[in-house]
């Protein structure tokens, strides 16, 4: 059965086209004599893309911090690839305060940790908020199970997201500058 006669029976079971009105393909025999009587029914398997992102925890800049933090979190999906988004709630990548006045620019760059990693940067003339490059981070980059803990042994199978600011502005008031970042998982 091809490919798109699958996705058009999901779509129907999913939209509750298909019900007891016997609408599916099965097909039973008729009655034969003196012979052999054979019907047919088809199999299927709806397995949907799963994905999971966490081990999320914020990233806190301060005068001995540096320009630099790395964090692991973990990834789960069940596909062999996957491709990541990355979105500023500011839009520009930039820290700003309450009255929007602008802090630091930033990067956020993504590492799959394979032996040959895959990286994507946000920011800073790199990718724009909520690109999803072409750059796909293979499985190895992912957990195996979306329920155990992201750290200790496990960290090897870990995403590493990198946070640098890149530009300090030298007229920024004291205070506090903040933007939220969106991570996103799509399983390809």
């Amino acid at each position: 059965m091809n490919k798109f006669k699958l996705l058009a029976m999901a779509a129907a079971v999913s939209a509750g086209l298909l019900g007891s009105a016997g609408v599916m393909a099965a097909q039973d025999s008729e009655l034969v004599t003196d012979g052999p009587a054979s019907g047919w029914f088809d199999i299927f398997l709806f397995n949907n893309a799963e994905a999971k992102i966490w081990g999320l925890e914020d990233y806190i800049f301060d005068a001995t911090s540096g320009n630099s933090l790395s964090k692991d979190v973990c990834v789960y999906t069940n596909t062999e690839e996957f491709r990541m988004t990355v979105e500023s709630d500011n839009g520009d990548f930039t820290l700003l305060d309450a009255a929007d006045a602008k802090g630091a620019d930033y990067t956020v760059t993504i590492e799959d940790k394979e032996s040959t990693p895959n990286n994507g940067i946000w920011g800073d003339g790199e990718y724009d908020s909520g690109f999803s490059p072409l750059t796909d981070f293979v499985v190895g980059a992912s957990m195996t199970d979306p329920n155990v803990d992201c750290g200790g042994s496990n960290a090897t199978r870990n995403v590493n997201v990198k946070i640098d600011l890149t530009r300090v502005s030298p007229l920024a008031d004291p205070g506090a500058y903040s933007d939220r970042v969106t991570l996103t998982v799509a399983p390809i």
